[in-house]
């Protein structure tokens, strides 16, 4: 099995990579899902959650409040440490836990679609980097017109992650995604096709 890594900056068309690539048959774990899954109401990141940041990062009915919590973590560095000191752990042992299922299911090609993959531990568990990059007010402008998230609250998270700059440095392909969607998905098509080829050469 090859385990490929997909990251870029927040807002940069990750996901939309990512679905191209599940169309072209990769099995995708996605780190974001698993992250909301591991603060689950109950479960011991929840627990450590509610300790470190207190109820006000809570819903009514219990679940993480992310605007809340990313509000409390991203105003200053120590408070994002800690965030990152409680949920990474958690998060990286399922990412292995579902690396090690995909590889006893048979699976050829799986990619690790993971925002903060080259700045965690996360990055030694693949073997190739996928990088999208597209310049910044693109990004920013999906990020505010989807609604996920303000200008403001972007810049902040973006504070906490490498530049694009330094994640096309560790790249081994990169998507330009600031044209349309049938330029990225010619560019998809050919990083797949090598994918596959570098797949195949181990057998």
């Amino acid at each position: 099995m090859l385990v490929v890594g997909l990251t870029g900056d927040i807002g940069c068309g990750k996901s939309t990579v990512a679905a191209m690539l599940r169309k072209r048959g990769a099995v995708i774990i996605d780190a974001d899902e698993i992250a909301r899954r591991t603060v689950a109401p109950g479960l011991s990141a929840w627990r450590e959650l509610v300790d470190e940041f207190g109820r006000g990062i809570l819903n009514d009915n219990g679940t993480i409040n992310r605007k809340a919590l990313a509000a409390k973590a991203f105003s200053d560095d120590k408070a994002a440490k800690r965030l990152n000191e409680i949920t990474h752990p958690y998060i990286l042992k399922e990412i292995e836990a579902q690396i090690i299922s995909a590889a006893e299911r048979g699976t050829g090609i799986l990619v690790l679609d993971a925002p903060l993959l080259l700045e965690t531990p996360a990055a030694d568990s693949v073997e190739l980097v996928i990088v999208v990059e597209a310049e910044k007010e693109n990004c920013m402008e999906r990020l505010v017109r989807s609604g996920r998230l303000s200008y403001r609250e972007a810049e902040a998270r973006r504070r906490y992650q490498l530049s694009q700059a330094e994640k096309v440095g560790k790249a081994d392909y990169v998507i330009d995604n600031n044209g349309t969607l049938k330029e990225t998905e010619a560019q998809v098509e050919r990083v797949w096709t090598e994918i596959v080829k570098r797949e195949s050469c181990r057998h």
